[in-house]
């Protein structure tokens, strides 16, 4: 979380990705992390518009400039002790997010926050993906990124599989991510939050970042 929080610190319009990637990994090596477990994912604007397996084969689109009124998406995770992290958040770069902005964002937040809740021994993904589901308005839905519960199994790899079906037991760790493309408008926001599944439910991990659209614009200068 201190890694984001440097980062946001500086964004701003005129500031490129990698300048807040390289503040990302200078933070979290400062806190103790001892590794970066994947490449931060730090993209704007147009670039925010395609997941990363687009964008990283293509170059000259990996360190775009900020502009204002754009987007910039953190998906990014530090590694401590052999434990890995991946979270992500989406901030506005001039420091307000439009109303539009902030719609898709809560369409986001809010389908988290519907798994959050959702959490408990003996769920399953897959159960987890209906509650999603029934959390994103209709007309949204075309938008998502993935028909899956919108995450992935974490703990010593940033991408342990993700077994549908298997009942989640206290001790189980999962990312919740509900990715959000709207190339029709130009939007793209996500939240990824780090969950641990405990006896009476859940507990998030990555609590200590905001995910609420007004505190997220308070992490920006």
């Amino acid at each position: 979380m201190a890694g984001i929080r440097a980062a946001a610190a500086l964004v701003r319009p005129g500031v490129d990705e990698r300048t807040l990637q390289g503040e990302f990994e200078r933070a979290c090596r400062e806190a103790g992390a001892q590794s970066i477990p994947f490449t931060p994912i730090i993209k704007s604007g147009p670039n925010s518009l395609w997941p990363w397996r687009v964008l990283a084969a293509h170059y000259n689109r990996r360190n775009r400039t900020l502009q204002d009124g754009d987007l910039v998406i953190f998906d990014v995770g530090c590694e401590i002790n052999g434990y890995v992290s991946d979270v992500g958040r989406t901030f506005p770069v001039n420091g307000a997010f439009t109303e539009i902005q902030r719609e898709k964002l809560l369409v986001s937040t809010r389908a988290a926050e519907a798994v959050i809740a959702a959490v408990r021994p003996g769920v399953t993904l897959r159960e987890l993906t209906r509650v999603a589901y029934d959390a994103i308005p209709d007309e949204e839905a075309p938008y998502m990124q993935t028909p899956s519960f919108f995450g992935h199994h974490i703990g010593l790899s940033t991408g342990d599989p993700s077994l549908l079906d298997e009942p989640l037991a206290p001790g189980m760790v999962f990312t919740i991510e509900p990715w959000y493309y709207n190339h029709d408008l130009g939007v793209s926001v996500f939240v990824e939050e780090v969950v641990l599944v405990t006896e009476e439910g859940a507990e998030v991990l990555t609590d200590a970042l905001p995910r609420d659209p007004e505190a997220l614009e308070e992490l920006v200068p």
